[in-house]
């Protein structure tokens, strides 16, 4: 892909590896197990690890019978061959009959299972070779027992959140749950009620933990009315204003303001939730208004060609696709479309007559841009059929963090991501700056060094370029109702104190934003996190 704009593009030169959508897995492709080589029928959409990597569970074929797997690539091997990292199987007497719904981070595998029992087939949850809790298993310190698993989440903190269903042990109505291992604690039960909505919740869906596992979002549904809620750690999510975010509730002004007029919610779903308790969703507005994706009580787009949310990093830089068509976007630079060159067969040079289906809708891994982008999607081969396939991407984001910024008037520090592509000769390359003050005013600083200077001019941040320091004036901007700035940047001119410079391959450049505030009426500036890239 070597500009992945929303419009086809002609290619400059050869695609160079990097920038082409790998194939990784086809039905009908064959896996080495400790069995032998095994025919792949089917698989589900890829999850990222939380340290790189990812994993689905697939359903895998040989002379001696079908079994059930969970396949991916380790953190740090996108390059090398799929791996099997476990079949259903006997373990500690249980005989496994199926494995999926699996989760994975620093080589441990969180997953569901399902086994026999005394009256048929039951569900359970695992940890590696340990059995977590099984169907007919009383939840600690509760009268509830566990009636159904369906989905597991695993943590860098240790533990393993577990979606499923409790039952009353006397018999009742299943509750959908999310649940701590160990301990027991329930993140989030159906049944209850939320703050300032006085119908019963009746249904939790679109589960988010945070890596750490600190923070929980989900989609609540409520009864009768079928409106949706979105819940943050155990309540639904009231706006600093008062609003909560619920189906025909009125949207925050803050949120109005980006769409022009006052609006209610027609629905609201997929909540992201990062470490640092950052939250995103995506709303629908009512009087065909259109779609907005929220973080942080402000608009990052909307109403636009993008959405739904599909995810959000570590700064909170959230990923969304269109509804219609393969395209992608990182905050409101498109990152991916259909022209997007295929390599099949994985020799680094794109494959004529693959093309992604009009109407594919990709599921990304983990939903995770600084996550290895890896996602699942329909696939036309040359002779016009339709084929299911797990794809690599080049990565959405493409720098690394060099420091983080001070809390702006927003009372969050403003981040800055880079996306594009690393081949210096493509010049796709852009900067985006994100969580400022809406209104703002500010530039883009790039340097060839890092440095640090605490509160050069009594800004409120600091300045982590050293060196010789370019400012990108020429492209001054007001941030947008959703505390936004944007960048294309010419690569073959990057403004420096002395003229300008073209960055070449094997450089590393550092760029940060510096933008103006207002504190206590006082008017000040700030700076963004900073971000180095490196050049190929």
């Amino acid at each position: 892909m070597n500009t992945l704009m929303l419009a086809a593009v002609a290619l400059a030169g050869p695609v160079q590896s990097s920038d082409l959508n790998e194939v990784l897995l086809l039905p009908g492709d064959t896996l080495i197990t400790p069995a032998g080589p095994k025919e792949v029928l089917n698989f589900g959409g890829p999850i990222a690890g939380l340290d790189g990597g990812w994993i689905t569970g697939a359903t895998l074929e040989s002379p001696s019978g079908i079994s059930r797997a969970l396949v991916g690539q380790p953190a740090g091997a996108l390059n090398g061959p799929i791996v099997v990292f476990r079949e259903n199987s006997t373990v500690g007497g249980v005989v496994q009959l199926f494995v999926g719904a699996p989760s994975m981070w620093n080589g441990q595998f969180a997953y569901v299972a399902s086994q026999a029992g005394s009256s048929g087939t039951i569900g359970s949850a695992w940890l590696d070779d340990q059995m977590l809790y099984e169907e007919g298993d009383s939840l600690p310190g509760t009268s509830l027992v566990w009636s159904q698993f369906r989905n597991t989440f695993i943590t860098t903190s240790g533990t393993v959140l577990i979606d499923g269903r409790l039952t009353e042990a006397g018999g009742g109505i299943a509750q959908r749950a999310l649940v701590e291992w160990p301990g027991g604690q329930i993140r989030l039960i159906s049944g209850g009620h939320l703050t300032g909505i006085p119908q019963a919740v009746n249904g939790l869906s679109d589960f988010s933990v945070s890596p750490n596992g600190s923070h929980v979002a989900a989609t609540a549904t409520v009864e009768v009315s079928a409106r949706r809620a979105i819940v943050l750690d155990g309540d639904v999510l009231t706006f600093s204003t008062g609003e909560i975010a619920f189906g025909r509730r009125t949207v925050p002004a803050s949120i109005g303001a980006a769409v022009g007029m006052t609006a209610k919610w027609d629905g609201v779903g997929g909540p992201r939730v990062n470490d640092a308790g950052d939250l995103a969703f995506f709303g629908v507005l009512d009087s065909s208004s259109g779609t907005v994706v929220v973080r942080n009580e402000l608009p990052v787009q909307g109403p636009a060609s993008f959405g739904p949310l599909v995810g959000m990093d570590r700064d909170g830089a959230t990923l969304t696709r269109s509804f219609i068509g393969l395209r992608a976007a990182i905050e409101n630079a498109p990152v991916m479309g259909l022209n997007a060159p295929i390599d099949v067969d994985r020799d680094g040079a794109a494959d004529p007559g693959w093309e992604f289906r009009f109407s594919a809708v990709p599921v990304f891994a983990g939903a995770n841009p600084d996550a290895p982008t890896v996602f699942s999607t329909n696939l036309m081969t040359p002779a016009g059929t339709g084929i299911f396939g797990i794809v690599a991407a080049r990565p959405f984001r493409i720098d690394a963090p060099v420091c983080e910024g001070v809390a702006n008037s927003t009372g969050r520090a403003g981040q800055l991501v880079a996306s594009g592509s690393r081949h210096a000769s493509g010049n796709d390359f852009t900067l985006q700056a994100f969580q400022l003050p809406p209104g703002a005013s500010g530039y883009f600083l790039m340097s060839e060094s890092s440095g640090l200077t605490v509160q050069p001019g009594n800004s409120q941040g600091n300045l982590c370029l050293g060196g010789s320091i370019g400012r990108l004036a020429h492209q001054i901007f007001a941030a947008g109702p959703g505390g936004t700035g944007l960048a294309t940047v010419d690569l073959a001119a990057i403004p420096q104190p002395m003229g300008s410079a073209q960055v070449l391959a094997g450089e590393t450049w550092f760029a940060q934003t510096w933008h103006r505030d207002s504190v206590g009426g006082v008017s000040t500036s700030n700076f963004t996190s900073a971000v180095s890239v490196t050049f190929d």
